[in-house]
């Protein structure tokens, strides 16, 4: 818990970012490559949810940092429709620092979906050489990721119990 209090007091007070971002882009770095490597192993759960945890303190941090400011009027509409050029002008409103928070959000995001994708293909055989692009283009574009592990797994079926009848769960 001190090293949660630590993030946030890091986030939330002037100092070089640098070092934080450093420290968290290792950890992330760590994580996708043990849930490509063991994604059922007990290390590379804590050191994901881990990773997971300092993104969330280091986020709370920032939007702490920012006293939770929005950056400009975001009015995207529903009934109209989506206004592109008002979410151009609230990211090109914000300070860096929700810049950043915004960049930490993704990384959370996007490794836990990385690592739910490579928990699912050892479930169901999905050999590594299908998986790795799949967690690459997660990594660097998020939903294309996705995509294009639900078009490759449909080859693959999951493992099956002879006692249950069905498939292994692949839960948090």
């Amino acid at each position: 818990m001190h090293l949660l209090s630590a993030l946030i007091e890091l986030a939330t007070t002037d100092h070089d970012p640098v070092p934080l971002r450093v420290a968290l882009n290792s950890l992330v770095l760590a994580s996708w490559l043990l849930a490509f490597i063991a994604p059922n192993g007990s290390v590379t759960r804590c050191i994901v949810l881990g990773t997971e945890a300092a993104l969330a303190a280091v986020y709370a941090g920032h939007l702490l940092a920012t006293s939770f400011q929005v950056p400009a009027p975001l009015n995207l509409g529903c009934g109209s429709g989506a206004r592109l050029p008002a979410l151009v002008d609230f990211f090109h409103a914000a300070s860096p620092v929700q810049v950043e928070a915004a960049a930490h959000h993704a990384a959370a995001a996007g490794l836990l979906v990385g690592w739910i994708m490579a928990r699912d293909a050892a479930a169901r055989g999905v050999p590594k050489v299908v998986l790795a692009p799949c967690l690459f283009l997660t990594y660097a574009m998020g939903p294309l990721g996705l995509l294009g592990y639900l078009a490759a797994r449909v080859d693959f079926q999951p493992a099956r119990s002879s006692a249950c009848g069905g498939g292994e769960k692949v839960g948090l």
